[in-house]
This record gives C-alpha cells, sequence and structure tokens, in this order.
C-alpha cells in the first residue's frame, strides 16, 4: 500500500463491503485523504486540517498496523493465523491481536445472546454447496451442519487456539472493527485529531465533527471521538440461483430476515459496533425486545434499525456520538 495522500477542498467517500456504503460530507477545509483497501473492503483515511508531510508519516505508519493485522485475520491470505487455525484445527502460540479479538468474540457472543458468533462458516459452506448445485438454497441445513457451529465449542488459551473438528472460523464481522480501533490507537499516540478511519467501518478521533450519512438512509449524524458500523439484509449474487444471503443465525442456519434493510450502530469502539451491527440483523422482526436487551448491555450504543417502506426505529442513549 502506497502512502499517497492526495487534497481535496469537498469530500464524499462511500465505504463498506457492497453491502452498506457510509456518505461523509466536510466543509472545505485543508484535507488529505487516502483511499486503498483492507481487509478485501475500500479504505479511505482522511486528515482535516493536516500538515501533509506529518500526515503521510502517520498514514505509513497506519499502512504497516493494517498490513500486519492482515496477515493475521485475513481468509484470502493461506499464510495468516486464521487460515491456519482453520486449516489444521489448531493454532499455536497465537499473536496478541488473534488472542484479543478471539477474546473480544466470546464477549459480544454472550452478551449478544449468541447472535454473534463467528464460527457459522460450516453454515456458509452448506449454502455455498446447495447454490453449487443448483439446489434451494434456502434450505436448513442438517443437524450435523449445525453442530460444527458454536463460539462457546472453540478453546482460546494463552498457548494456542483449538477448535473442535470440523470447525472453522470467520472474523470478518468484527476484524474490520478492531483493525480501524487499533489505527485510531496509532493516531491518538501520536496526538492526532480531526480524523475520519473508514475501513470498511468507520471511526471519527477527537475534535471536528464529520457529517456521516446512516447506512442508505438520509439521516446523518455528526460524528467526533466514535464509531460507526452498518450490516445490510441485502444478498450477495451467488450462481445461477440469483442471490444469497451473507448472515445466517447460528443456531437454526436459516438466513437472516429482510424485514430490516440495515442496522447502523454507533459506540465508543469500531469494533463492538462492527459485531453489535451483525448480530442486530438477526433480531429482525415487529418484536424489537431482543434487540433493544442487547443494546442494553451496551451503555455508549445506539442503533438505527431502517425497515423497507417503514420508519426508523432508534435504540440506545447515543452517548458514543455527539
Amino acid at each position: 500500500m502506497e502512502p499517497k495522500l492526495t487534497r481535496r477542498r469537498a469530500l464524499a467517500v462511500l465505504a463498506g463491503m457492497g453491502l452498506a456504503a457510509h456518505g461523509v460530507r466536510s466543509a472545505p477545509a485543508r484535507v488529505l485523504e487516502w483511499r486503498g483497501t483492507a481487509l478485501g473492503a475500500d479504505a479511505t483515511l482522511i486528515f482535516a486540517n493536516a500538515d501533509r508531510v506529518e500526515a503521510e508519516t502517520a498514514l505509513a505508519a497506519c499502512l504497516r498496523e493494517i498490513e500486519r493485522l492482515e496477515g493475521i485475520f485475513s481468509l484470502p491470505l493461506d499464510a495468516s493465523e486464521i487460515s491456519r487455525l482453520n486449516a489444521h484445527g489448531s493454532l499455536d502460540q497465537p499473536s496478541f491481536d488473534m488472542q484479543a479479538l478471539l477474546t473480544r468474540s466470546i464477549e459480544m457472543h454472550r452478551a449478544t445472546e449468541g447472535l454473534f458468533d463467528p464460527t457459522v462458516q460450516a453454515i456458509w459452506k452448506f449454502h455455498l454447496d446447495q447454490v453449487a448445485m443448483g439446489t434451494d438454497v434456502s434450505a436448513t441445513p442438517p443437524q450435523d451442519v449445525l453442530d460444527k457451529v458454536g463460539l462457546e465449542k472453540i478453546a482460546v488459551m494463552a498457548d494456542g487456539v483449538r477448535l473442535r473438528q470440523g470447525m472453522s472460523i470467520s472474523l470478518n464481522g468484527i476484524a474490520q472493527g478492531y483493525i480501524t480501533d487499533r489505527v485510531a490507537d496509532i493516531l491518538h499516540g501520536r496526538g492526532w485529531k480531526d480524523v475520519l478511519i473508514d475501513l470498511g467501518e468507520t471511526r471519527a478521533l477527537e475534535g471536528r465533527a464529520f457529517d456521516v450519512m446512516i447506512g442508505d438512509s438520509e439521516r446523518r449524524i455528526a460524528l467526533s471521538n466514535g464509531a460507526l458500523a452498518t450490516s445490510s439484509s441485502a444478498p450477495l449474487v451467488a450462481g445461477a440461483s440469483g442471490s444469497l444471503s451473507h448472515l445466517f443465525h447460528p443456531r437454526s442456519g436459516t438466513a437472516a430476515s429482510q424485514e430490516w434493510s440495515s442496522v447502523s450502530v454507533a459506540h465508543t469502539s469500531a469494533s463492538i459496533a462492527d459485531a453489535l451491527s451483525t448480530a442486530l440483523m438477526l433480531c429482525s422482526g415487529d418484536d424489537t425486545r431482543q434487540a433493544r436487551r442487547i443494546v442494553s448491555r451496551f451503555p455508549a450504543a445506539r442503533a438505527w434499525i431502517a425497515r423497507p417502506g417503514q420508519d426508523e426505529i432508534l435504540i440506545g442513549d447515543g452517548r458514543a456520538i455527539r
């Protein structure tokens, strides 16, 4: 990744994995912007009121950290820690970051009543096989597939990580948020303010507020010293069947309902916002009690639920934003 910054007088950023987008606007100012990719998603760093030399030095440090963390969490990289864990069912001497993110994932799994679960890879593979065979992509996975799901079934120890036979994990529902937080930590340690980080999930440092669009709605919030993450029910294009959900319930193996088009979560932590938005999409329906119960466990969180043809639902007190 080349640390090259460009100057813009007005900016508009689209971020996400083709499923959700955050539009960002600012008033004309001395703005430096970098665009690239992180974990396969469009990535952007925006430095407002920044000295070019200082910003390029900080950017180089951020890009080194992104590249290092991709070497841990990227599924397409055969040599990454997560790929080796999935291939062998175990990982000796995991990095601090792998242990930290798995620990955070377990915490989020419990706090979301099991809805956030990185072990749903077996369900995803089942549905991909259905697509490949041209059969019903909405079929319910058999019990032997569901038996390979459940974050409580993996062992995270100081000297290693162990999966049960046939299990595999994906941290895509939280790793982008984790990397975003790590980049924010680097910039904060260097004394930076007035920076917007968008690595698939969005986080603003202290200082100026960035006007951020929530999901695909027209609502905007002033994001400062906080993070925003969005999950969408929009299906992925998959073979001749046309489409396939990218979110599955970890207990039933069924696809997330499309009664909610997206869930956006603001929080001080991008990794928490990332995992929460993923989990809340599985609460979809007219009864929002479970979603409200889950959000209540995160006092700094606020969630916006977009429903096709209906009013938006707002949950939480929103102390993560201003």
